[in-house]
């Protein structure tokens, strides 16, 4: 997270983005995996913030059931697509992102 507050000091929101989406995809793939999470298979081995964000979500429910906090905070996460928007940028960047739709996420 430091590295990507420097990034954003530096008004360099594409690389913040990037480091960002690299360090929750790695987050998240971890957490699927102590959570036994099961994802369509993909032959390149890519899942998206958004499938993995997902599929743990129906994970925690099915485990923890929805009322629990973290299956609360999972769905608003899912339902609440800010976290879409930067991370289609930073591996399609059609248009650049601006520093303050990354702050904002």
């Amino acid at each position: 997270m430091e590295r990507v507050q420097k990034c954003l000091e530096a008004d360099e929101p594409d690389q913040a983005s990037t480091i960002l989406a690299n360090y929750l995809e790695d987050v998240l793939q971890d957490l699927c995996e102590a959570f036994e999470v099961e994802c369509k298979f993909n032959r390149r081995n890519e899942y998206t913030l958004d499938t993995l964000i997902d599929r743990l979500r129906v994970r925690v429910k099915d485990k923890l059931k929805k009322e629990h906090p973290l299956s609360i905070a999972l769905e608003k996460l899912f339902e609440d697509n800010t976290y879409r928007n930067w991370a289609i940028h930073c591996k399609n960047p059609v248009a650049p992102i601006q520093k303050d739709e990354l702050e904002l996420s």
